[in-house]
C-alpha cells in the first residue's frame, strides 16, 4: 500500500532511505485520520491519499520525512509525482468544499468525486482553474531561417527576484482557450501573437490548476507592460537567457523546446 499524505501547507510525508525518496508503505506512526481518497483504480496499484491540517513531526516515524509537493518532483519518479498532484488537488477540495454554497448545510459525500447537499440536493464537484501559457518567439532578422528571440517576463509575484518566465493567465468565462492565450499576451504585453498551437498540459496543483501551453510567433506591436502583473519583459536570444524556471513546471518544457529546436 501506498500512502499520500498531504498537510495544508502542500506539503508531502516520503520516505527516505539516504539520499532516495519515495512514498511511504507504512504511517501507523501518525494520528488517526479519516481516509479521504481511495485512489486504487486511479493510479492501478493499492494508493490512499489522506489530508491533514498539520503533520506532527513527532508522529513521522523513523525515515518518514516532509517535502513541499513542489520539491517532490525532484525526487519522485513522474508517475509517483503526478499521482500526488492529484491526491494535493482532491484533498485541497475535501478541505475546502463542506457546506452547500447555495443553502449553507453541510455536505456529504455520494460519490468519489463528488459531493450532495441533503437539504437543497445541489451536487458539488472539483474545480478546476485552466490557464493558458505561451511561448512567444520572433526572428531577429528577416532572413533566419527560424526565430532566434524568445519573449521572457518578470512577473511581480515571482519568487525569485532575476527568474523569467512566460507569459500566462487564467482562462475567463465565454472564451477558447486559444482567444484566453492571445488575450493575456495583449493584456500584459501589449503585443498581438499568430500561429497559435497547442504544445501540451500540466496539472498543477497550486492549490487547483491545470497550465495548457501554446507556441506562438510574434505578430506586431510594441511592448508595453501591465505593470500591476509584470515587471519586466523582453526578448531574449539563447546565449543570453536570465534565470529560467526549474524542470518541474511546463514553462520550463516549452523553453527547452524552443532552446533544442
Amino acid at each position: 500500500m501506498k500512502y499520500f499524505v498531504i498537510d495544508k501547507a502542500n506539503n508531502i510525508l516520503l520516505a527516505r532511505n539516504g539520499d532516495a525518496y519515495s512514498l511511504p508503505q507504512n504511517v501507523s506512526a501518525l494520528p488517526p485520520q479519516e481516509q479521504v481518497f481511495d485512489m486504487t483504480d486511479k493510479v492501478n496499484e493499492e494508493a490512499v491519499a489522506f489530508g491533514y491540517e498539520t503533520i506532527p513531526s513527532d508522529s513521522f516515524g523513523q525515515g518518514l520525512e516532509l517535502v513541499g509537493l513542489r520539491q517532490s518532483f525532484d525526487v519522485l519518479s513522474l508517475h509517483d509525482y503526478y499521482n500526488a498532484c492529484r491526491a494535493s488537488a482532491w484533498v485541497y477540495w475535501e478541505r475546502t468544499t463542506q457546506f452547500c454554497s447555495a443553502c449553507g448545510t453541510r455536505l456529504t459525500r455520494h460519490m468519489d468525486m463528488g459531493k450532495k447537499c441533503p437539504n437543497c440536493g445541489a451536487e458539488h464537484f472539483p474545480h478546476l482553474a485552466p490557464a493558458a501559457i505561451v511561448r512567444i518567439t520572433r526572428k531577429s532578422d528577416p532572413s533566419l531561417d527560424r526565430d532566434d528571440e524568445i519573449l521572457l517576463v518578470h512577473a511581480r509575484n515571482f519568487r525569485r527576484a532575476h527568474m523569467f518566465g512566460l507569459v500566462a493567465g487564467f482562462l475567463e468565462g465565454g472564451e477558447t482557450i486559444e482567444e484566453c492565450a492571445r488575450r493575456e499576451v495583449r493584456e500584459e504585453v501589449g503585443i498581438d501573437i499568430k500561429n497559435v498551437r497547442y504544445f501540451g498540459s500540466q496539472p498543477w496543483p497550486y492549490p487547483s490548476g491545470v497550465m495548457i501551453g501554446f507556441t506562438a510567433e510574434y505578430a506586431g506591436g510594441e511592448i508595453s507592460l501591465d505593470d500591476n502583473e509584470l515587471s519586466e519583459a523582453r526578448f531574449f536570444r539563447r546565449d543570453n537567457l536570465p534565470q529560467i524556471p526549474d524542470k518541474v513546471s511546463i514553462a520550463r518544457r516549452l523553453i527547452d523546446d524552443w532552446l533544442e529546436s
